[in-house]
């Protein structure tokens, strides 16, 4: 096991860059936790002992005694996570979390070109265009299958540079895109010749109809989610498809690197458990819940086998939550 994980982790520079980046580590700290793990993890531990001598390696910051009402289901949110900047809670009850005192971040040409040391914005999101074009062509395939008849129709809330609406245009479907960066209007318009619309959901005609409703990554940069679900069970006609793609705050790495979660960031304002976006979609109207839990790449791959990857995913442990539910 232990071999297993440092030669993959020493083999995959690739992997080792992104996690480096995403947990905000120099390379060198990042290959001594490594090293320091393997040498003190025994393979026969079970995987929650050797995920909290990971935990107890990263040597992290207990957080502020701080706690708020949660605002999804009442109950008490206490502080999880503090790294000095940046503070999250996390409601003892249904399990969403929130970021304290969460700002939403100025949208412009910038956010889609660099990435701030609090986490906003994106490195290299043009130069990644055939990875998110191939991710949102496998995802839009999945929401024409579960629809169950044949959709016709796709609004992208949060479409970006036209990515996942060019997939979804491949798969035979009229797209509509809604951005509140004017940024993804000029980019979406120059890859594709896409229009998009400035604004949100609510911006749109109310009279508009989706076979499908596409979120992704979009919700938890929303302050006031209960409008922006109402607004999406509006626009989704009866018996269509809502998706929305979100970051977990039931994540097993979110127990694991703490304040260095990689869905801890300035601009996302909640992060979803299971139960607190179930509760949410009801509430707003829609029926037919389901979520799955998935991750584009583990950051545990170095510490736990191919296999207690799978299952972390199958038990809704991944860092991210693909949820669809239809209206009624």
């Amino acid at each position: 096991m232990i071999v297993e994980g440092r030669r993959r982790f020493e083999d995959d520079d690739a992997h080792v860059a992104l996690v480096t980046r995403t947990l905000r580590l120099e390379l060198a700290a990042w290959r001594d936790i490594v090293a320091r793990w393997c040498a003190a993890g025994p393979a026969e531990a079970p995987e929650s002992r050797r995920l909290d001598d990971l935990k107890a390696a990263l040597q992290q910051l207990p957080p502020a005694l701080l706690t708020r009402s949660c605002l999804v289901c009442g109950g008490t949110a206490k502080c999880c996570d503090d790294d000095g900047v940046l503070r999250w809670l996390c409601c003892e009850a249904c399990g969403h979390g929130a970021l304290l005192e969460g700002v939403a971040p100025r949208y412009d040409a910038a956010y889609y070109a660099t990435r701030t040391a609090t986490g906003v914005g994106y490195d290299a999101y043009l130069a990644e265009r055939v990875y998110r074009e191939d991710k949102g062509r496998a995802l839009v395939s999945a929401l024409i299958e579960r629809h169950g008849a044949t959709p016709r129709t796709m609004l992208e809330v949060g479409s970006g540079f036209g990515f996942t609406r060019a997939a979804a245009q491949g798969l035979g479907l009229d797209t509509t895109g809604v951005d509140v960066n004017p940024a993804a209007k000029e980019g979406a318009h120059s890859l594709y010749g896409f229009q998009t619309m400035v604004g949100l959901a609510s911006s749109l005609n109310p009279t508009l109809r989706f076979d499908l409703v596409l979120y992704q990554f979009v919700l938890e940069h929303i302050a006031d989610v209960r409008a922006e679900l109402t607004t999406a069970r509006q626009l989704s006609r009866g018996g269509g498809l809502a998706c929305f793609v979100v970051p977990s705050m039931d994540a097993t790495e979110r127990r694991v690197f703490g304040s260095l979660y990689r869905s801890y960031r300035a601009d996302h304002l909640h992060l979803f458990s299971r139960a607190s976006v179930t509760r949410l979609l009801r509430e707003a109207g829609f029926d037919d819940v389901q979520l799955r839990s998935v991750c584009n790449l583990h950051l545990l791959r170095p510490f736990l086998s191919n296999a207690e990857l799978d299952a972390l995913s199958a038990r809704g442990d991944g860092p991210d939550l693909i949820v669809t539910a239809r209206s009624p």
